[in-house]
């Protein structure tokens, strides 16, 4: 009894590594990355995320045809013709060199390796941490609204704290969803 007792005093320090993570609401049954919100430093115009490490994206270059690409990848165009569960959130990534669209690959671990043209894979080796405007549509989010919602976040922060240079948008939807959408803006937090 005494060990027992021991052993569960031990793993206190650990209790917030030991939970189970539980994909919120929005993320409809869909995996989606693991993340802690620090509340600390979030406020009622944005959270602070952090990222869990050892998380893998496929990547594309976003053109006409990207989300088509990417969904080649999860439907067996990878070098062990493995079908792959859709995840959330869609990513589209924006820098000075132009436009990638992601998914997020949760399971396996690792990856198969893309065959299909413009494709790769990407992993975050390290947590990254990202603060992050939520905001709903009744509609599909058009890139006004991603836009808006973007200058809005960036308006919030602090000069200084965040990379200008790296944008992402993120959608948990479908085309076809009918009801309230869950969109958000994020920036990488320096």
């Amino acid at each position: 009894m005494q060990s027992l007792i021991a052993t569960l005093l031990a793993c206190l320090p650990l209790l917030a590594v030991c939970q189970t993570w539980t994909e919120p609401a929005f993320c409809g049954g869909r995996n989606c990355p693991q993340y802690v919100v620090n509340t600390a430093e979030s406020t009622a115009d944005y959270e602070v995320r952090t990222y869990s490490q050892s998380l893998q994206w496929v990547s594309t270059p976003n053109t006409g045809r990207s989300f088509m690409r990417l969904f080649g990848y999860i439907q067996k165009n990878n070098d062990q013709n493995l079908k792959i569960n859709m995840t959330v959130p869609v990513l589209r990534e924006t820098t000075a060199a132009g436009e990638s669209m992601m998914f997020y690959v949760h399971n396996p671990v690792p990856a198969p390796q893309p065959t299909g043209n413009a494709v790769t894979l990407q992993t975050w080796d390290t947590p990254k941490q990202f603060y992050v405007r939520v905001f709903t549509t009744s509609e599909k989010a058009t890139p006004a609204d991603y836009d808006n919602q973007l200058l809005a976040l960036r308006n919030s922060l602090t000069s200084g704290t965040y990379n200008t240079a790296v944008s992402y948008t993120a959608g948990y939807h479908s085309p076809w969803f009918g009801g309230e959408r869950h969109n958000e803006v994020w920036v990488p937090k320096l």
